[in-house]
């Protein structure tokens, strides 16, 4: 015997008595399958009892909790695939329960099966045909092809049952927005329909959120709140998220931009794979429980328009034009800017027109204009006659009072629930205590923690009875000479202050001018004219900036 056929032999004989070394892919597409369900035990069961019958070595097991077959992007998965193609190579082969588990794409499992075969690992289905064999590529092929269909019918049929589940009004189960919780309404089958309902506790931090951004904290003194302001403020007394973080910039402005926190709760915002905002025409909205009132909604969504820098520059708030920034086109919603012509004696005129007409052309809105000294004087007048006089004001400010009475009796019922909660909190930390010191239950570092997180609880509970009632106390009469000087004073300011001021001083009782083709509506907010009377202020103080720092040597407007 030769040395080529002797060395051949020896290896034969080495590779026969080591066992293959494989190692194990398992995955589930959901994370409430990893946690509760048989799925990944079972896989692996087989696995290991396919592997044992041929004498095969598991040398380590990946696994993908709550990966989708379609995403590519799976941690463990590619992290395999590396291991696989490595210089090292710790295994021979990959086995997986059925090539599904692997993927549910034809061309992912493609590019995966010829980047394994040419570094040498076999891919192997535990319940599948498997080889190299052109007839069983063909059978792999033919079944990763089910498998993707199956997945997109799958898909489908799951969309279509969440979209009817949102129309009938049940919520779909992801995590609730801050103030709601999810509780069950019926039981269909197997299933547990559930709904939205108020949490009272976290309902109360949602009110309080709004009201410091569109009235401040008034206990303090402190004026309306921007975002981050009102973050900052939030964060600074201890109030948490539900998952026990500080408050963000951007949560907050998404809070703050929820409808459904004035009964509009909606499903289908983004698709599966969080690409861009659906169409309208998908948006299912449906009823919940309301916890804002739909005016301040409203009055805290004009005030994000007024404060974004994008879209309102510093010009809108310190030039002399008087309604810029406040009118808006009826037709599309979009600004009204001030725009110029020439006459035919040469005489320059000035114009409020539509700004996406100006912009972006007919096709996105046919547009309106009307001369600038008419909308003007118009809305002047309008103000003086018709919301001004101190008898339409005061009727008004009664009206509001007299809604925030009732709404204040409403608070009354939950006030009842939040003190009944403080006395649970209060008996559940007094019996801890107690256990402790007879001697009936051992001090160790979970008694510490659950006594604290108690504490913790009560201290979000006072602080929510505390801002109740304050909501409780009814609004303030304003004295009659109260309301007459006002108006007496804010005439005088609208009609002779200075005219880069006037526009502030306007939005002391005006929100935003709606102009049409045959009309001019003014929209403003009660709460902000009651407080305007009661403060005896004008918003006439406001300075605004793309820079953070805008006077940042003090040398000047001190």
């Amino acid at each position: 015997m030769d040395l080529l056929t002797l060395g051949s032999a020896i290896q034969a004989e080495l590779t026969a008595a080591k066992p293959m070394r494989v190692a194990a892919y398992l995955r589930v597409s959901t994370v409430r399958q990893a946690e509760g369900d048989v799925s990944l035990p079972s896989q692996q069961h087989q696995i290991e009892l396919f592997c044992q019958s041929r004498g095969w070595e598991m040398a380590t097991i990946f696994v993908d909790a709550g990966a989708s077959g379609t995403n590519p992007a799976r941690a463990e998965l590619n992290r395999m695939l590396d291991l696989a193609c490595s210089a090292e190579r710790p295994f021979d082969a990959i086995v997986v329960h059925s090539y599904s588990r692997l993927y549910r794409d034809l061309i992912g499992m493609e590019i995966a099966a010829k980047r394994l075969q040419k570094a040498g690992v076999d891919l192997i289905s535990a319940t599948q045909p498997s080889g190299t064999d052109p007839t069983q590529q063909l059978v792999r092929q033919f079944l990763a092809l089910f498998d993707q269909h199956t997945s997109v019918e799958n898909a489908k049929n799951v969309t279509r049952a969440m979209r009817e589940n949102a129309q009938q009004g049940f919520w779909n189960g992801s995590r609730p927005p801050l103030g709601y919780k999810a509780v069950a309404a019926e039981l269909r089958g197997t299933k547990i329909k559930k709904v939205l309902a108020v949490d009272e506790v976290e309902a109360d931090t949602v009110r309080l959120i709004f009201d410091l951004y569109l009235n401040g904290d008034p206990a303090s003194g402190t004026p309306p709140l921007g975002v981050t302001a009102t973050a900052a403020w939030l964060n600074k007394r201890g109030y948490q998220t539900r998952k026990g973080c500080h408050f963000g910039v951007g949560p907050l402005h998404k809070l703050l931009t929820n409808p459904v926190y004035v009964g509009r709760g909606r499903y289908l915002i983004r698709n599966s794979t969080q690409g861009p905002q659906t169409s309208k025409g998908e948006l299912i909205e449906f009823k919940v429980p309301a916890i804002i009132e739909q005016s301040q909604f409203d009055a805290v969504q004009q005030r994000l328009v007024d404060n974004n820098p994008k879209v309102t520059p510093p010009r809108v708030v310190t030039g002399p034009v008087l309604l810029t920034g406040l009118a808006t086109c009826e037709h599309c919603g979009g600004g009204m800017t001030m725009s110029t012509g020439t006459s035919k004696n040469g005489k320059i005129y000035a114009y409020y027109a539509c700004a996406n007409r100006t912009q972006k052309g007919i096709s996105v809105c046919k547009g309106n204009r009307i001369a600038m000294p008419h909308l003007d004087c118009m809305i002047l007048d309008a103000v003086e006659d018709q919301i001004l006089p101190p008898e339409r004001v005061k009727a008004m400010l009664e009206k509001l009072i007299a809604r925030r009475t009732e709404f204040a009796s409403s608070v009354d019922a939950r006030l009842t629930t939040l003190r009944t909660e403080r006395e649970r909190l209060d008996t559940a930390i007094s019996n801890l205590y107690r256990l402790a010191e007879t001697g009936d239950l051992g001090i160790d570092e979970g008694l510490s923690a659950r006594i604290q997180e108690l504490r913790s609880q009560k201290a979000k509970v006072e602080r929510t009875i505390i801002r109740a009632e304050a909501q409780a106390a009814p609004v303030a009469q304003l004295h009659p000479e109260k309301v007459e000087a006002f108006s007496r004073a804010l005439k005088d300011k609208l009609r002779n202050g200075e005219p880069i001021l006037r526009r502030n001083y306007l939005r002391s009782v005006v929100g935003r001018v709606i102009v049409g083709d045959k009309r001019v509506m003014i929209v403003g907010s009660t709460h902000s004219l009651h407080r305007s009377i009661a403060e005896g202020t004008f918003s006439a103080n406001g300075v605004r900036s793309f820079i953070q720092e805008w006077r940042a040597l003090r040398d000047s407007n001190s």
